[in-house]
């Protein structure tokens, strides 16, 4: 009965963090939708995703200070140490971006994409306007850690419902303005800035409301009582920053690889349909690796958090199944997202290959989790070494066994995360593996 009600307990405070998942991906589509409206939309959807793409990237740090904060923010002191980083490292992305966005240099960056003068321009400009985006997402991204910690998640959802509310609201203001009319790239700016000033709002409302449980936030094992310092943060966040930029850059590799292929142009446009659809059914399992840290007093050994993520794995795989492996695909790929026969056929086995991600995001996650809880993020960077070297070996050697195409894309992203996976479990669990199947560990007959 305890297990099933701490159950329970895990899968409502996960919802939350589900939901803002779901809704943060809905909001760019939202965006994108609201450009496509507007005159010139073809310039200004290839300036805001190429803008988009180029921002996310440089941000991909800023949204792990949400576990830097999860995990090192238990007193006032702490709470100030990780937003003041937070700030300053928001401010050396600001100070990346407005290169990009402001010099010849960027430019000369921008041509590499090969695109035309025109979009080039408006890339920059919208990168230049959303140069204080960084800042807002970061703080987003700092004051939430702590509420996952003290199990207030509803202000992620709450923040992330509201900011797209104001987003889309702003899209639809937007689109009667003439100045917008005019200079469509304005309005991803406005609705950008509105859902992330939003956010801000919600989430400072909650550690405001909550903070006498952030400044007495439940100790962890490996706590310490001693003052954060600057030292021992950077040494905790350096490899989650440098785990997310090398997973962000992994995907633009494989479609560099698949681009110069026969047809590339038409694997890359199967990619982009099946990356969108085939990462949701599994997607939401990274936010159980929070699971550690905000319910390790009543798990301590983590073995009921550790069967969770596995039934979490296991439901992520038959709804993978259950959409991809019958012809609930056919229903998705023609109907839903309207793409013609020929497309969606070359869509159906990168889209199985997919179904087969759950079980193994699922044990990455378990273990990015315990990395944190137990204050070993070092251990993530091995594994993203890996990860990387999977990767490129796979791009070499698939081909000559007939991959190519989408099918050769998937499944190399498929080999990284498994070799990723592995390496963290052999970091972390490897020597408890070890002695449990040595023979003088045996008791003896």
């Amino acid at each position: 009965m305890a297990r099933r009600n701490l159950y329970v307990r895990f899968s409502l405070f996960l919802a939350p963090l589900i939901i803002t998942i779901f809704v943060q991906e809905v909001s760019i589509q939202w965006i994108a939708g609201g450009l496509a409206r507007l005159p010139f939309s073809v310039q200004s959807l290839a300036s805001f995703g190429l803008a988009w793409a180029i921002s996310s990237f440089l941000t991909g740090p800023l949204a792990q200070t949400k576990q830097l904060s999860l995990v090192l923010v238990e007193r006032r002191q702490s709470f100030w140490v990780v937003v003041s980083a937070t700030l300053m490292l928001a401010g050396l992305i600001v100070a990346v971006q407005a290169a990009t966005a402001l010099t010849t240099s960027g430019r000369e960056l921008l041509r590499l994409h090969r695109v035309s003068p025109a979009v080039i321009d408006d890339t920059q400009h919208i990168l230049a306007l959303l140069l204080f985006h960084p800042m807002l997402k970061g703080l987003a991204h700092c004051l939430v850690g702590p509420l996952i910690r003290n199990h207030h998640t509803r202000y992620s959802s709450h923040s992330a419902v509201l900011g797209f509310a104001v987003a889309a609201l702003a899209v639809l203001l937007a689109l009667r303005m003439p100045a917008v009319q005019a200079r469509p790239i304005l309005l991803p700016v406005m609705a950008l800035y509105a859902s992330a000033v939003t956010e801000v709002l919600v989430t400072g409302i909650g550690v405001w409301r909550h903070r006498a449980d952030i400044w007495r936030t439940r100790l962890h094992v490996r706590s310490e009582t001693r003052p954060l310092t600057y030292g021992r943060l950077i040494r905790f966040f350096w490899p989650l920053a440098t785990m997310v930029l090398m997973q962000e850059f992994t995907r633009p590799l494989i479609n560099l690889v698949i681009a110069r292929q026969a047809d590339g142009e038409l694997w890359l446009a199967v990619l982009a349909v099946v990356y969108a659809l085939g990462q949701w059914p599994y997607r939401w399992l990274n936010e159980t690796r929070t699971l550690a840290s905000a319910f390790q007093h009543l798990d301590p050994q983590g073995r009921i958090i550790r069967n969770f993520n596995a039934l979490a794995g296991l439901v992520s795989l038959l709804i993978s199944m259950t959409l991809f492996w019958t012809p609930l695909r056919n229903i998705i790929l023609l109907d839903l997202v309207g793409l013609e026969p020929e497309l969606a056929s070359r869509c159906v086995v990168p889209l199985m290959i997919f179904a087969t991600f759950s079980p193994i995001v699922a044990v990455r996650s378990w273990m990015q989790g315990l990395t944190l809880v137990e204050r070993r993020t070092l251990a993530v960077t091995p594994s993203v070494a890996a990860r990387m070297s999977a990767i490129v070996v796979s791009v070499l050697v698939l081909p000559s066994f007939g991959f190519a195409g989408a099918v050769l894309g998937i499944t190399t992203l498929l080999t990284g995360f498994t070799a990723e996976a592995v390496t963290l479990v052999a970091i972390l669990r490897g020597p408890q593996l070890l002695n449990a199947i040595r023979p003088g560990s045996l008791r003896e007959e």
